[in-house]
């Protein structure tokens, strides 16, 4: 879980010992090489429900369109069946995955 202060007022988050950002996740066909590649129309990007995808996408993302799902598996279902060309989710070792799963 992220922390952020609006989540601070209800839990008592320890000292931060990690820091993560997001990543993508892209079909690797995908001409898709930076976050700013995203917010264009005709893109669709998927966001976990109350995640820090969705925040950043609902405050940044003007132009694409975001569909936000309930079940992260249901995000990566989105990609790997073509739904949706990208999805924004927290980076927590899922670096090499996404890389793995590219390279097939």
């Amino acid at each position: 879980m992220t922390a952020t202060p609006e989540r601070a007022q209800s839990i008592d988050f320890s000292d931060a010992y990690v820091k993560t950002g997001l990543c993508l996740l892209v079909r690797t066909n995908s001409n898709i090489q930076s976050i700013g590649d995203l917010d264009q129309p005709g893109k669709t990007v998927v966001v976990k429900l109350g995640t820090t995808g969705h925040g950043y996408a609902s405050s940044n993302f003007k132009r694409a369109q975001v569909r936000v799902l309930e079940k992260e598996d249901a995000c990566v279902l989105e990609i790997v069946q073509a739904h949706s060309a990208n999805c924004l989710r927290p980076l927590r070792g899922r670096p090499f995955v996404a890389r793995r799963q590219q390279s097939r």
